[in-house]
């Protein structure tokens, strides 16, 4: 299974012929490979009955995957696995901890990672982002809101494209907001409200 995953990342990362929009189709095809191949988990299907044929696919699983694909846009990323891929490849990609979330229709949160590419001999523009961005990341999920938008601006300097939409920008935006609007209390789990 681990060969199998770590061959679905890279035909996955080689899909985003010249930063096209997905379609429709491929966006459900993706789905369908998260929640089966990405999360291992039992994604369950209702056959034909005998009165009416309805083809429905239901579960945790599908609708997890389904978040996790919107979260992905937010955080201006191309592709968002969840912890059990990333610890099935681990060594052969590099990966960035996004995040920690709490999809709408689920209340225990999970740790979202960015695939960042395939591990190389000198990628120490990456591993430096990781390491800011994740240190970063720590500060913002113990409440340090100033500190953390400090650090995600640094980050933000090894991005691939900080003029664009991107984690490190997003993360930024996010801490200089609670900064001046701190909460009463925080988990450090961000929840999303949309899907």
């Amino acid at each position: 299974m681990h060969a199998h995953a770590a061959e679905t990342l890279l035909n996955g990362n080689a899909l985003k012929y010249h930063g096209r929009v997905l379609t429709i189709l491929h966006a459900a095809i993706v789905a369908v490979f998260v929640a089966i191949i990405f999360y291992r988990l039992p994604a369950y299907w209702a056959f034909a009955c005998a009165m009416r044929m309805n083809y429905t696919m239901i579960g945790d699983t599908v609708n997890l995957a389904s978040r996790l694909e919107g979260a992905a846009r937010q955080y201006g990323v191309y592709t968002v696995v969840g912890e059990q891929t990333r610890a099935d490849v681990k060594g052969q990609f590099h990966f960035r901890l996004l995040d920690y979330i709490r999809v709408k229709g689920r209340d225990k949160p999970v740790s979202i990672y960015q695939l960042m590419g395939v591990r190389r001999e000198h990628d120490e523009q990456i591993e430096k982002l990781i390491s800011i961005y994740e240190n970063a990341l720590e500060s913002y999920r113990t409440g340090r809101f100033a500190e953390a938008a400090g650090q995600f601006e640094e980050s933000l300097k090894f991005e691939k494209y900080p003029e664009l939409t991107n984690p490190s920008s997003v993360m930024r935006d996010r801490c200089l907001y609670l900064a001046q609007h701190a909460p009463q209390s925080c988990d450090g789990v961000f929840t999303m409200t949309t899907k």
